[in-house]
């Protein structure tokens, strides 16, 4: 970078030389970021203007709303802001300011329809585009009189355009963070959880609305007093407290309690929050109720709970079912083999009975002929035959039946007894067979 000559003195009135000094040295003394935007067109100007060197002075910054400000008549004022707001129009001096940052237009081109142009003055017309590290914010414009250029003038006003665009972008970074810390404060705000920044003595550096109304304070008044003292009502933190755990650990935690006072269930969220140089300055907590969440999750409970029970209802009813199918088919064949058994004995008894008469005849050393005649149709009315090969299958098919009834009570038994906690063997062929 080349440095800057300096310029020429030679010819120039120490009077003239003190009041660009003082002017230009004043003005730039005088601008600071802490000025609006406003203030500073209009003290540009202002000064400008009373330097002597300027017949006309006047400024545009744009933003959301554009500033012009100038020393012009009410009349050109609002002929160049009909150009340079408004944009009906074009102005000359900025449309070569875009290439020469620093435009200086003669009187034998200035164009007829400028509002600033007076066919009687000779006056030239110097335009500035005021922008820095390729941000664009405005031009500096002003009307110098014959004798108002000079080196040192030049130097100046150049050195007054740098110095304003970077106040200019200055402020716009400004703008820029204050505009996003308002958003996000905004959105902190608008956020139904309790949000509070809390430093490492367990103090609130700041918080936002949910919390300050959850206490019922303000917000401000929340600032210093310690978080465990409003939330817990206690002079030291509790032993749950997640915030003990990020101090001593420095990671984020989760803890839900619940606050009998309140009735209340919350979730605990703290996050580290560091300082440039990654030192850990204290957490972040984040503090969300979640009452209705356990509520909802305890009602589901309940249904899943009232859901198992009728499901464990309708197996208890189609194992019923099923057992009692499995016992039915033998107590069947056992009911009918022991009602045939009952009809035999009834036949069986008969025939005994006429035995007896036939024993007690011997004994006396007769035997009626009739009687055993008797006896012979009773053998062929209760076919004994038949009933010597029946009755036995009759007997062990109900005794089968008998097996499998218990078969099947022994196997609900295996089926039904609570699991052991301890790895056994067991037999998969029983396992299966039950």
């Amino acid at each position: 970078m080349e440095s800057p000559v300096p310029p020429s003195l030679d010819g120039e009135p120490l009077e003239r030389v003190l009041r660009l000094l003082n002017t230009f040295v004043g003005l730039l003394d005088s601008l600071n970021t802490s000025m609006g935007l406003e203030e500073v067109a209009q003290l540009v100007v202002e000064r400008l203007q009373e330097s002597g060197c300027y017949r006309a002075v006047w400024i545009l910054l744009y933003g959301s709303l554009p500033i012009l400000r100038t020393t012009l008549s009410p009349e050109q004022e609002e002929g160049l802001r009909e150009i340079v707001v408004k944009g009906q129009g074009r102005c000359p001096c900025m449309e070569q300011a875009k290439t020469l940052k620093v435009a200086e237009i003669e009187p034998s081109r200035f164009c007829g329809g400028c509002p600033v142009f007076d066919p009687k003055c000779r006056c030239s017309i110097r335009c500035a585009r005021l922008e820095a590290d390729g941000q664009f914010f405005g031009y500096l414009n002003c009307v110098i009189t014959p004798d108002g250029s000079s080196e040192l003038e030049t130097l100046l006003f150049r050195l007054l355009v740098r110095q304003l665009s970077i106040l200019l972008r200055t402020k716009r970074v400004d703008q820029w963070i204050l505009r996003a810390k308002r958003e996000l404060e905004i959105t902190v705000d608008a956020m139904p959880d309790l949000i509070a920044l809390i430093d490492r003595e367990y103090r609130i550096v700041r918080c936002n609305r949910a919390m300050a109304r959850f206490f019922g304070r303000e917000p401000g008044e929340l600032v210093g007093r310690h978080c465990y003292e409003l939330m817990h009502h206690s002079d030291s933190p509790p032993l749950f407290c997640p915030n003990r755990a990020l101090l001593r650990d420095k990671e984020f935690h989760i803890e839900e309690i619940y606050d009998e006072e309140r009735d209340r269930h919350f979730e605990i969220t703290v996050v580290p929050f560091r300082d440039t140089d990654s030192t850990l300055i204290g957490s972040i907590h984040i503090v969300r109720d979640i009452t209705e969440q356990k509520r909802a999750e305890k009602e589901r409970d309940q249904y899943y709970a009232q859901l198992l029970q009728a499901q464990k209802l309708e197996a208890v009813g189609q194992l019923a079912a099923g057992i009692a199918h499995e016992i039915n088919t033998p107590t069947q064949y056992v009911s009918s083999n022991i009602d045939f058994l009952g009809e035999a004995f009834q036949d069986i008894q008969g025939l005994i009975s006429l035995l007896f008469k036939v024993v007690d005849g011997a004994k006396e050393g007769r035997v009626d002929e009739g009687l055993l005649e008797e006896v012979e149709r009773a053998l062929e009315e209760c076919d004994w035959k038949f009933l010597s090969q029946e009755v036995p299958k009759a007997v062990e098919q109900a005794k089968e039946g008998v097996r499998r009834v218990i078969k099947i009570v022994r196997a609900m038994k295996d089926f039904s007894h609570p699991p052991s906690v301890e790895m056994e063997l067991n037999d998969i062929n029983h396992i299966i067979e039950t």
